[in-house]
């Protein structure tokens, strides 16, 4: 960078000076008038806060589609190319596909249904993935005391809440023991090297639908971190994990939905980077017989609906497949049991439970740090409180100039440069001689060109 000479920031300061002694029309009067009134720290602070209100921060890349029985979303910051992000469309498709051909109960060939209908106590050979999700589930089995159990399928079709379309009833009381006898994880058995599954009880069966979309919001983390991506939601079914930032300073706002029915709104907003958030429910998938509703979650020790007022559950943690198993666990459990559990194990968990015709909600400590605070911040009030003060003395200002004729200094250019078929200046509140002007127009001119 050149250095200026002492001539040209001479001239400069003349200009300057110049410029604060001419007079012009309302909008650079006021502008004008406001630098003499006010000190320049105070203008500078609003111009660059105005100047940040005005950037248009472009919106996340989204990428939608549809998987395991439900929706998926996914957003990517800052958006990628078009072409970019159609191939990056294609990939995720293909892992998803994937894991439904391994988990998927809803597909009759896939490796977890052939696992299910497979009649010898041998181990069955499975991908690395599966055994994976079901060390896990079992882990989370073992830890919640059986109330998280992923052996619960045949349960869960004989409450016609399976993929089987059956007359909603409540089953026979022999039926559910008789089924009972074949429910229970520890009759599962996983190993990783090499990965394979076995049952100790030909007749157990595996459903991972708790937890399979938990670990498929991880996979496609995984995917979009190799693709180079560090900022981004994954989202699939409801369950979501966070990557990095949206904006530059601005975390991933999350809404937990109000459970009350038919027009469920956001009860609660969550600000998350770098972790998950998992919800499980009973308000939308149920039948009511006589009046009593009898939800999909389903008590693997009782073999029937739980009773409990909980309406949903929402739980936090670092990977999704955890925290979408653990949500499944709260909601068997219910309010005490699992906010028992969750701080014991220091699990960020939030519960909402109806309470008449309110909600009643519950939290663990580890989850009060997530909340949104939706109070404005300490600078956004002086910005409003500024912002409200230059308004209202500009209105004022301007009352003044038009009805008071005031004059205030502003410009040297606008209407001062503009004059009528004499030559005389248009602006009448312009004091400075035509000559004057022309001259310090062509001294900035020269100024300007010296600079170049």
């Amino acid at each position: 960078m050149r250095l200026r000479s002492e001539k040209q920031i001479l001239e400069k300061e003349y200009l300057w000076q110049h410029v604060c002694q001419c007079r012009l029309g309302l909008v650079g009067s006021i502008a004008g008038h406001f630098q003499s009134r006010l000190p320049r720290c105070f203008v500078l602070l609003l111009l660059f806060a105005m100047a940040g209100c005005a950037k248009n921060v472009p919106e996340p890349a989204t990428i939608r589609g549809e998987t395991m029985g439900t929706t998926y979303s996914i957003k990517i910051s800052p958006s990628p190319e078009k072409s970019v992000l159609d191939e990056l469309h294609r990939k995720i498709d293909t892992r998803l596909e994937e894991i439904n051909n391994e988990m998927s109960t809803w597909r009759d060939d896939s490796e977890l249904s052939r696992f299910n209908k497979f009649q010898k106590n041998d181990w069955f050979p499975v991908s690395k993935e599966t055994a994976i999700v079901v060390t896990e589930a079992l882990r989370i089995a073992k830890l919640s005391d059986g109330a998280f159990d992923p052996t619960v399928l045949p349960l869960v079709n004989l409450w016609s809440f399976g993929k089987v379309e059956t007359k909603k009833e409540i089953p026979d009381e022999h039926k559910i023991q008789e089924v009972l006898r074949h429910i229970g994880y520890r009759k599962i058995r996983v190993r990783l090297e090499p990965p394979a599954l076995q049952k100790t009880d030909i007749e157990t069966s595996l459903d991972l639908s708790a937890i399979a979309k938990g670990f498929g919001v991880d996979q496609i983390d995984q995917l979009l971190q190799q693709e180079g991506y560090a900022n981004f939601l994954v989202e699939i079914g409801g369950e979501i994990r966070t990557r990095g930032l949206k904006t530059k300073k601005q975390h991933w706002t999350i809404g937990i939905q109000s459970p009350k029915m038919p027009q469920p709104k956001v009860y609660l907003k969550v600000s998350l980077s770098n972790q998950s958030m998992a919800t499980s429910g009973n308000y939308r998938n149920y039948f009511e017989v006589d009046g009593k509703r009898f939800s999909h979650t389903i008590n693997p020790k009782t073999g029937k609906p739980v009773e409990h007022h909980l309406a949903s559950v929402s739980v936090i943690t670092d990977d999704c497949m955890t925290a979408d198993a653990l949500a499944t666990t709260f909601m068997v459990l219910g309010t005490e049991k699992g906010l028992e559990l969750a701080k014991r194990r220091n699990i960020a968990a939030y519960f909402l439970e109806r309470d008449g015709e309110t909600m009643k909600e519950s939290r663990s400590t580890g989850f009060s740090k997530f909340i949104e605070d939706s109070t404005p911040s300490q600078w956004s009030m002086v910005f409003l409180v500024t912002l409200v003060v230059f308004l209202t003395a500009v209105l004022l200002m301007a009352v003044g100039v038009i009805l008071g004729k005031i004059r205030i200094k502003g410009t040297c250019s606008g209407l001062a440069g503009m004059t009528d078929d004499s030559g005389n200046p248009l602006c009448e509140s312009c004091t400075i001689p035509p000559e004057e002007c022309s001259q310090f127009q062509k001294a900035q001119k020269n100024v300007v060109e010296n600079d170049a």
